[in-house]
């Protein structure tokens, strides 16, 4: 016998009357009854018919004098088994009062069985299950059926062929119907005429090194690309063109074009101007002053340019009418500067909470607030200034702390519903780059007002040349001086 999985082995015999001679040989253990079904295998099947009722009867069999509708089990998937696998069957007349026997290898002697409809039933081989022939004895309301399998005992590295192995290849290892590992012993290829394979999905030939054996059941033609053919397999896999533009769909990625996971990558990842896989970067990396008119404008000559205050209302910015944003945001870039040198309301992100992030609300309402804010090109969350609390702000009655209580101050809060631990006093750095990138431009009433901007808030960096200072700095023009750590000035906490 010959296992339908794996792929049948050639045999190499050479002659057609001999490739008849194995074929019936083949056929003694397949039980001779073996027929193509629709896709499955119809097995050899013996079915035994309920006896007639008689009238008035009512059993499970009878139904008022009429025989229930019999057993029969008209199509099976295959017949070679392994252990572990469930094995659907098809018929007609399933019902709950079905039974099934194993006669069989020693072990084990019962199989699961599960009625999932009157049309369809699954049988569960077992983890244990031994080589050899199976079979299962069904029976249901009087009507028995029988069904031969057989177990290959998780023998699938090899085929199962029940063949003298005089009549097999002496390059071929089998197993026999016993499960013993077996070697063909009949001298075959050119030496007794078998032509060399010469030529794709050839069989009844010698395998070279140009023309190697193919399993078939690992190749099938969609893993096969358009236009080739393997084993006699056509393919019909589409091979896509490579890609040669940025954020191209349905190429080949490979070189300079390699997959992206774009939902890892947002704009504010990207530098402004940039695109990676069809993302377009909005990342400020170089804000920079604005001009205000009506502060400071001068059209003139550069050689011409006066060291007073000079107000001309002229239409052209240049990098000499920038000021600081100490009276709001400036509102105008320099002329001939790209847009992304002006850092406004856009580089941020509104991220008020109440719970520690589980949701998000807006700033707003009436005092006290918990406003955060995220500054899109640092990913740093800044708090409005703290009131006296600690844990929410009141433009109104912002609180003032030395040094050593500021920090204290941010270590404790749970601002926002967050643990305490999870804010800190920033950095003179941090607190420059929260100007440098416009938080002035987030002034409001119900938030940072432009007067508390203008103050002195705490960085956590101590003056190099003397330690009993610490650095602070105004967020709405970066100035920076030294201060006495037991100064009281405004504080914001970052995370």
């Amino acid at each position: 016998m010959i296992q339908p999985q794996p792929q049948l082995a050639d045999l190499k015999v050479t002659k057609r009357a001999e490739h008849r001679r194995l074929a019936l040989a083949l056929g003694v253990l397949l039980i001779a009854a073996l027929s193509a079904c629709k896709g499955g295998i119809k097995a050899f099947m013996t079915v035994k018919p309920a006896t007639s009722c008689a009238p008035g009867t009512l059993t499970a069999k009878c139904q008022n004098g009429t025989a229930q509708p019999k057993l029969l089990i008209d199509n099976v998937k295959k017949i070679v088994v392994s252990p572990g696998e469930s094995l659907s069957l098809t018929g007609k007349n399933f019902r709950s009062s079905l039974q099934l026997s194993v006669t069989g290898p020693t072990d084990p002697k019962t199989l699961g069985v599960t009625v999932e409809s009157p049309h369809r039933l699954t049988i569960s081989i077992p983890e244990q299950q031994s080589f050899g022939m199976l079979t299962l004895n069904f029976s249901q309301d009087g009507t028995t059926q029988n069904i031969n399998l057989f177990s290959n005992g998780g023998k699938t590295d090899l085929p199962i062929i029940t063949v003298d192995p005089n009549l097999i290849c002496s390059e071929m290892t089998f197993y026999d119907v016993m499960g013993t590992l077996q070697v063909g012993k009949r001298a075959c290829g050119s030496s007794s005429g078998q032509p060399k394979c010469s030529s794709d999905g050839l069989i009844g030939c010698t395998t070279v090194a140009g023309f190697p054996s193919a399993q078939l059941s690992n190749i099938t033609a969609s893993s096969v690309v358009s236009g080739k053919t393997i084993a006699g397999v056509k393919g019909t896999a589409k091979v896509s063109s490579d890609c040669t533009t940025d954020g191209q769909q349905n190429c080949a990625v490979s070189g300079d074009f390699k997959a992206a996971n774009v939902t890892a990558i947002s704009t504010w990842d990207l530098r402004a101007g940039k695109t990676l896989a069809g993302v377009n970067g909005e990342l400020k990396i170089n804000c920079r002053n604005a001009v205000s008119v009506a502060k400071f404008n001068y059209d003139g000559t550069v050689s011409g340019l006066p060291n007073t205050a000079t107000t001309t209302g002229g239409t052209n910015y240049d990098y000499w009418d920038t000021i600081d944003d100490y009276d709001g945001l400036a509102p105008s870039k320099v002329t001939n500067w790209p847009a992304d040198t002006y850092c406004d309301s856009s580089a941020w992100a509104d991220v008020t909470t109440t719970n520690g992030g589980t949701s998000v609300i807006t700033c707003g309402g009436d005092p006290p607030y918990t406003c955060i804010y995220k500054d899109k090109i640092s990913n740093l969350q800044v708090t409005d200034p703290l009131d006296v609390t600690g844990k929410t702000t009141d433009p109104a009655a912002p609180a003032h702390h030395d040094w050593a209580a500021a920090i204290n101050t941010c270590n404790s809060s749970t601002y926002g519903g967050y643990p305490a631990g999870s804010w800190r006093l920033p950095t003179q750095k941090e607190l420059m780059s929260l100007y440098e990138h416009g938080m002035v431009s987030l002034k409001a009433a119900d938030a940072a007002s432009l007067t508390n901007l203008q103050a002195y808030f705490w960085s956590s960096s101590t003056d190099a040349q003397d330690p009993s200072r610490a650095n602070s700095t105004t967020l709405s023009n970066g100035r920076t001086s030294t201060t006495s750590k037991v100064t009281t000035l405004y504080v914001v906490c970052v995370k």
